[in-house]
């Protein structure tokens, strides 16, 4: 995936969606749609993890040493638009403290190393607003922002996005693992292009691994889904 543009202070995230590079690896995918439910939906809530004691080690993902000292901080986020509220180590990562403290369970923790794309969230801070790999971006160095995850891109009332859709209609899904990072980067991709090609998607998307599918399919359904914005 392409370089994308940072917000003030925050790190790089995930390779952005205009980067010279194209995804290799097998042949285009043919694996059923995934099991776990429609493309890129989050898991099921589940209740926010009980605070931390300072001097405790950080749960999986978290940034900083395990076992130092770590002075809890209290900040907000607005999390696919819902105002929340965070009391956490001021070392953990974003993706701990979506999955761990919020409950925000769509963004997944793979390589934690940022370079899986597995974790990618969009995160908004001042006006600029930029993919991010939150697996290593500071929770609290992003106090105040807005965070967009893969359940922010359906309705209301649950209807799924026109790239959710076109994933699904492809079968651009297996395990469905690195799939709420794929739906995150394909979005960015058709709001800034509507018209991608082939190549286009390869270099959107090559941040974002897929040990499933082989990418066709995926390549497959982002066109789709451009194709389905541009009939609007």
């Amino acid at each position: 995936m392409p370089e994308s543009p940072t917000g003030p202070g925050l790190p790089t995230g995930p390779a952005a969606p205009t980067g010279p590079a194209s995804p290799t690896g097998p042949g285009p995918g043919t694996g059923p749609e995934s099991p776990n439910g429609p493309a890129g939906t989050p898991d099921a809530p589940v209740p926010p993890a009980a605070p931390v004691a300072a001097g405790t080690p950080g749960p999986a993902g978290a940034a900083g040493t395990p076992g130092a000292a770590a002075e809890l901080v209290s900040y907000g986020l607005v999390v696919d638009g819902a105002p929340r509220e965070v009391t956490a180590r001021w070392d953990e990562s974003l993706l701990t403290v979506l999955r761990e403290r919020l409950g925000v369970r769509g963004p997944k923790l793979g390589c934690a190393h940022g370079r899986c794309g597995a974790c990618t969230v969009s995160l908004t801070l001042d006006g600029d607003t930029a993919l991010v790999c939150s697996c290593l971006t500071p929770a609290a160095a992003a106090a105040g922002a807005e965070v967009g995850t893969v359940a922010g891109l359906a309705a209301a009332d649950g209807t799924l996005s026109d790239v959710q859709e076109a994933f699904l209609a492809a079968g651009a899904v297996q395990c469905g693992y690195c799939t709420a990072g794929m739906v995150q980067s394909a979005a960015a991709l058709l709001d800034r292009d509507p018209d991608p090609s082939a190549e286009d998607v390869s270099d959107a998307l090559y941040g974002n691994l897929c040990r499933c599918t082989g990418y066709g399919r995926i390549v497959e359904a982002v066109l789709s889904a451009a194709a389905t914005r541009r009939a609007r």
